[in-house]
């Protein structure tokens, strides 16, 4: 689903690109530099002809640009990843900052405006993976949480851990 997600947000900014005023992207802010950078996040796993594999998104954030690159790898461990595909999107960001001084980051790709609930949020969060408190990206669309990490890990997956074909 945040697959399917992902592909409609880069469907549809590519679809507007011809549209968007050139003002609005001077109205955008500079994402902080620990927001920027490679994060992964962990899809899922599943089987193709009798072996188990596993689906990582890459994602290169800069200020002007989000890259995600779908990846997958037969480890378990997430090692030797081969690339399937890529999305660029260009993207204006908006800080918003609410009462107790949380900050977040308001993603647009070719700074169009969606829906107010569509809008892609950034913050990041400490989360506990095996047993650590660990700094991830936290991406919320559409009503969803998902989590992307410095390094490719198999917790907080994007989709169900399971979608055998």
């Amino acid at each position: 689903m945040k697959k399917l997600m992902l592909l409609g947000l880069a469907v549809f900014g590519l679809a507007s690109a011809s549209s968007v005023p050139a003002q609005a992207a001077s109205q955008s802010t500079k994402l902080p530099v620990s927001y920027q950078g490679v994060w992964y996040g962990y899809v899922g796993r599943t089987k193709q002809h009798g072996k188990t594999y596993y689906e990582v998104d890459k994602m290169t954030i800069t200020n002007i640009r989000l890259t995600v690159a779908d990846m997958f790898s037969s480890n378990q461990n997430l090692t030797h990843q081969k690339w399937q595909y890529s999305l660029v999107l260009p993207l204006a960001i908006t800080k918003k900052v609410n009462q107790k001084g949380h900050e977040r980051y308001v993603l647009r790709a070719n700074a169009v405006k969606f829906a107010g609930s569509a809008l892609p949020t950034l913050r990041q969060k400490q989360v506990k993976v095996n047993g650590k408190k660990t700094t991830a990206l936290w991406l919320r669309a559409e009503g969803d949480n998902t989590y992307a990490f410095r390094r490719p890990l198999r917790t907080h997956s994007w989709g169900p851990d399971n979608y055998f074909n």
